[in-house]
């Protein structure tokens, strides 16, 4: 009897944690990719130099005027 009893807590913990990490997951996501929201924009601004030095440094470039001067 008490065993059984042990594992439906178990289950239940089980249960919480991954209601918790389903909630939490996304939220994590959402905020990572806002986040990157300003290195993407730099991306695109960039991404015409064919060469991948040159396309770092107008990267590099820009995210140093969105850290100085934000939108």
């Amino acid at each position: 009897m008490g065993f059984a009893r042990k594992s439906g807590v178990a289950a239940v913990g089980v249960w919480w944690l991954l209601l918790l990490a389903g909630v939490l997951l996304p939220l994590a996501a959402a905020f990572g990719r806002h986040a990157d929201a300003g290195n993407d924009m730099c991306d695109i601004k960039c991404q015409h130099h064919s060469d991948p030095a040159r396309r770092q440094q107008c990267v590099d470039e820009c995210h140093s005027r969105e850290h100085h001067h934000p939108a």
